[in-house]
């Protein structure tokens, strides 16, 4: 019988966990007790039967057959659901066999004097079962009187037979006492264990509500951009990630992507970016002026109530009428372009602080133009501070290079996400990914440009 331990058993039921520790430790004494008798009772099998003494044979044969019966059904775990009126059966079955060979072997009348009492002080019984076993197990000596009449019973069997009723009497008892003490141990140390399996439970089914959330504020899908092709994807290190992406039509010719990373990820990080995302889809038609936005958000964020959480963010407008795009960066990792004229990466720097200090707070707004072809890259910095096996960070450098790459071979965006996820993976080795990871490329389609 495998052997729970005590975190599994906060899971059970007060009882069910009860009788599973009684179920462990009997297991743990009958198990040494089976296998140390059953080579006897094969030796005296052996030997009657060489004798001849068929009689004495056949109950060593039978004793060998229970423990046999016993050995395998704890060795294949048969008992495991119903081990308790197995250990009864086999202890009423034994306690009756070794009454047949006491009758059989005299000589060995005085082992029960040790035998059954150690089993009353070693087994974990229920109150209701050590007064019935220790009864049977020197009650049975008596079947040997009844049927052969009290007067025919010989006078050296009631010494032995007195000592055996008064020394179990005395082991039922102390076995009683010593397995309420433990058990009433053990319940205390469950009642604690289960209370924090609970807990746990509870806040595990909260981070799984959370993270459903976080998962539904996501986009299902890119837009239908005629001409923008549009790719997303997040990856949290927790239940509750504290990336975010969103693609934000603001009309037919303008389109906003908004990449934002919460300073830390839980069920905190996750709140803050539902508030950040509502206010985002509140001020969609204000996105024209992305600064603006930007400022009011973080006017949300630091009057949030949430304290000591920054969120860093980068909001592009992508505008097919002016034939640019502006973007204005929060605490956030610069945007790359890639030139497809030229073949180059560039970094749209930004030194503003993130959403949510109290410091005063300027957040600049850059126009690059929207050429054909180009590729525009947004990340976290769960992607560039992911390590190797050494714990040399990813980098920006690295990244521009594979970007560039990657434009280069197939700058269809799909492909181009999953180049830069696969050189990532290449990188980090079994290293783990210790923070969200968010990456969106967006492709101007090259009959689009202005």
């Amino acid at each position: 019988m495998r052997s729970l331990p005590l975190h599994e058993l906060a899971a059970l039921p007060r009882a069910e966990a009860l009788q599973r520790w009684r179920d462990e430790r009997n297991a743990a004494v009958v198990r040494p007790l089976l296998w140390g008798f059953a080579p006897i009772a094969l030796v005296m099998t052996i030997v009657e039967a060489s004798r001849g003494d068929l009689l004495r044979a056949g109950g060593s044969a039978m004793t060998l057959a229970l423990l046999a019966g016993g050995i395998l059904g704890l060795r294949r775990d048969r008992w495991r659901h119903g081990f308790h009126p197995a250990l009864l059966t086999l202890l009423a079955a034994g306690f009756t066999l070794w009454m047949v060979i006491t009758t059989l072997f005299p000589m060995v009348m005085f082992a029960s004097i040790f035998l059954s009492p150690l089993l009353l002080l070693l087994l974990r019984l229920r109150g209701s079962d050590t007064p019935l076993l220790a009864v049977g197990a020197a009650g049975v000596a008596g079947i040997r009187i009844l049927a052969g009449g009290l007067e025919e019973a010989p006078d050296s069997f009631w010494g032995p037979f007195i000592g055996i009723v008064l020394v179990n009497a005395v082991a039922a008892w102390a076995g009683w006492a010593m397995t309420r003490r433990q058990a009433g141990r053990f319940i205390a140390e469950w009642s604690v264990a289960s209370s924090r399996e609970r807990e746990s439970s509870r806040m595990r089914e909260e981070l799984e509500d959370a993270r459903a959330i976080q998962l539904a504020m996501l986009p299902s899908s890119a837009p239908d951009v005629s001409w923008l092709e549009l790719q997303g994807m997040s990856l949290p290190a927790t239940e509750v990630g504290g990336d975010y992406y969103d693609f934000l039509p603001v009309d037919g010719d303008r389109v906003a992507v908004v990449v934002g990373d919460v300073a830390g990820h839980g069920v905190a990080s996750g709140l803050l970016l539902s508030g950040v995302r509502a206010g985002l889809h509140l001020l969609r038609a204000d996105l024209a002026e992305p600064r603006a936005v930007v400022e009011r958000l973080n006017l949300l964020v630091r009057d949030s109530g949430v304290s000591r959480l920054f969120m860093s963010l980068v909001v592009a407008l992508f505008d097919r009428k002016t034939g640019q795009v502006h973007v204005v960066t929060a605490g956030h990792p610069p945007a790359l372009r890639f030139c497809a004229a030229t073949g180059k990466v560039s970094a749209i720097e930004a030194s503003s602080p993130p959403l949510g200090t109290r410091l005063p707070a300027a957040f600049p707004l850059h126009t690059e133009p929207l050429e054909p072809g180009d590729l525009w890259l947004f990340v976290t910095d769960g992607l560039l501070e992911a390590t190797d096996p050494r714990g040399r960070p990813y980098g920006e450098r690295r990244l521009m290079d594979e970007l560039a790459a990657a434009a280069r071979r197939d700058p269809r965006p799909r492909a181009v996400e999953q180049a830069l996820l696969a050189d990532l993976a290449t990188y980090r080795g079994e290293s783990e990914l210790q923070d969200d990871l968010t990456v969106v490329v967006v492709r101007v389609v090259p009959s689009a440009g202005a």
